[in-house]
């Protein structure tokens, strides 16, 4: 057997990637750490990559910053970029990355003059090499690779070794087996193996194996058995590879053929051909080589498409039933058969799903844009961001798509109107709420469980109204109050009285104190004072001086600590 040929010790040529590409390859790095990471433009105060408070949107917990230093490492450039991120974003952690690898002695500099610089900032590093590692680690990775550096040698994506295996002269053995195909396919080629795949008729087929050249199907009965070709090194599929040639005729179907070829190698998409065409194959990988040795005729498709690239992209829906607007940043994805392409991503727990098609033979494209929704741990407030934009789909208007960089042309759909389903409705009401007391109390709102009676979200859809409101009113026909012994005789008829408590609000099975309620309560008369027996305290009752009952304003104001967290008292939350 061949020794394998051995593999670049630079397996990325990163130090030619511009500063936007560099930038970008960092973001989506970061993205594969922590998907609400954002990608910043310039002016980016210090940071290309950021991944926001929480609590604090105007705040990082930590920043990715690129650095396209080739020759060496400019450390005065990353000292300025370091104090401005540092002022600007107030980050835990900041990390550079550079396309080189470093040596000792940057390491060490790195270390002085960065690492230690904000003693309250931890300061780290992605070199050249950390770079590599985190393209090679999986398929994820792999797909960024291609984005910037095309296909790499798939020898690198999916090795497999060489497995012993019995005598299996001819492909339909393989299939007379009772579609047991095994290790026995894995040594039959010295330049390629075969991924097996089997699944049942009319279920959702695999995707192909990352580094494939050619997959076969097979059908039996109920069976179908998928096989992906993969080369053993560059040069099995330089030397020993499959050649594929379309074969067209003299007759005015082939010259169409030939027509819609040459429309395809220019534009790319789909393409179907029925008449004029023939399909040949040479060098099949063994064991099935010989069962394709005629040209192939019938229905022939090609495709030729390559990863669209990221669309970051803004998305805003005005109808009858509200506007609702997003920002999302839609990523390659491995589309469904019938598609040529696809993009996705995911905010707030909207899942915003772009595939795309285009049929050369029609001369026609299609873009299909899909929405889903479901229960996310992403912070309140943008979960009922996304959830708002989801019911506003369901109305009569438009859908805008917007590329935030300016790369794609603005795209318009006209929505026709859909009834909303109820449970939507309902979380919906539950999640403005849930925003409203969060941003009144400044702190997060107990968790929402996956069932939650409609009882319960009437009542914190009340609280919320009341926290926006800063108040509400209540109807009093008697009060009772328990005071010290020495502060009884305060009360007397006629009295001027305000009462201040901490108002505690119930969400989802928790006490939790939301803020503090004062009540100016009207003139009172006294009807009763009552001594506690064994206690030095009294029992005072108390009833409106001039009516049956009176209308009181039951004023809601932050609790001290929410003052003191928010900086300025007389803010108001709403």
């Amino acid at each position: 057997m061949k020794e394998r040929e051995p593999h670049s010790a630079e397996p990325f040529q990163l130090e030619r990637l511009t500063d936007d590409e560099l930038e970008e390859l960092t973001f989506l790095l970061a993205r594969q750490e922590d998907r609400r990471v954002v990608r910043m433009r310039a002016p980016d105060g210090g940071l290309d990559t950021v991944l926001p408070d929480e609590h604090n949107a105007s705040r990082a917990t930590r920043g990715w910053q690129a650095k396209r230093h080739t020759r060496r490492i400019d450390f005065t450039d990353c000292e300025r970029s370091l104090d401005r991120a540092a002022d600007v974003w107030k980050p835990s952690r900041v990390t550079f990355t550079f396309p080189r690898t470093l040596t000792r002695g940057d390491h060490e500099k790195f270390t002085k003059r960065l690492g230690r610089r904000h003693p309250d900032v931890a300061v780290d590093y992605w070199s050249g090499g950390e770079l590599s590692a985190r393209l090679m680690a999986d398929e994820a990775g792999e797909r960024i690779a291609r984005r910037f550096f095309g296909d790499r040698d798939p020898i690198a994506v999916m090795e497999r070794a060489l497995r012993a295996g019995g005598e299996l002269s001819r492909g339909d053995h393989v299939l007379d087996r009772e579609f047991a195909v095994d290790e026995f396919v894995q040594g039959s080629d010295p330049h390629f193996a075969w991924a097996i795949h089997k699944h049942p008729r009319g279920t959702s087929e695999p995707q192909q194996t990352p580094g494939a050249i050619v997959r076969l199907e097979f059908r039996r009965g109920e069976d179908v058995l998928l096989a992906d070709a993969l080369p053993r090194s560059a040069s099995s599929l330089e030397h020993y590879g499959p050649a594929v040639t379309l074969i067209t005729d003299d007759s005015p179907a082939g010259g169409e053929a030939r027509r819609l070829i040459a429309d395809l190698l220019a534009g790319g998409g789909r393409l179907r051909l029925r008449e004029g065409v023939k399909l040949a194959v040479d060098r099949l990988p063994a064991p099935f080589g010989d069962l394709i040795d005629s040209p192939i005729e019938g229905d022939i498709t090609v495709k030729m498409v390559g990863d669209p690239a990221p669309w970051y992209a803004q998305l805003t829906a005005d109808t009858d039933l509200g506007r609702g607007e997003q920002n999302v940043d839609l990523l390659p994805q491995p589309p469904p058969d019938d598609w040529d392409a696809e993009l996705q991503g995911a905010s707030g727990g909207l899942t915003t799903t772009v595939r795309f098609r285009w049929s050369v033979n029609t001369g026609v494209g299609e873009i299909n844009f899909g929405f889903s929704y479901r229960a996310s741990e992403a912070p309140v407030a943008e979960r009922a961001s996304a959830l708002s934009f989801v019911l506003a789909t369901h109305g009569a208007g438009a859908l805008r798509i917007l590329d935030r960089n300016g790369h794609r042309d603005p795209i318009e759909e006209r929505l026709p109107r859909r009834r909303p389903p109820q449970e939507l409705v309902e979380l919906d009401r539950l999640l403005k709420a849930l925003v409203e007391i969060e941003r009144f109390t400044g702190s997060p709102t107990p968790a929402v469980p996956e069932e939650v009676k409609l009882r319960e979200i009437d009542d914190v859809v009340w609280l919320g109204e009341a926290l926006r409101n800063r108040g509400y009113s209540m109807r009093m026909t008697s009060l009772t109050a328990r005071v010290a012994a020495d502060g009884a005789g305060a009360f007397r008829t006629g009295s001027d009285i305000t009462l201040s408590e901490t108002f505690v609000g119930r969400l989802f099975g928790h006490e939790v104190p939301l803020a503090e309620r004062v009540v100016q309560l009207p003139l009172m008369t006294v009807t009763q004072r009552r001594h506690l027996p064994g206690e030095d305290a009294w029992e005072v009752l108390l009833a409106p001086l001039h009516s049956h009952e009176a209308e009181v304003w039951a004023e809601l104001r932050p609790l001290k600590a929410q003052e003191d967290a928010q900086g300025d008292p007389s803010r108001s939350p709403g």
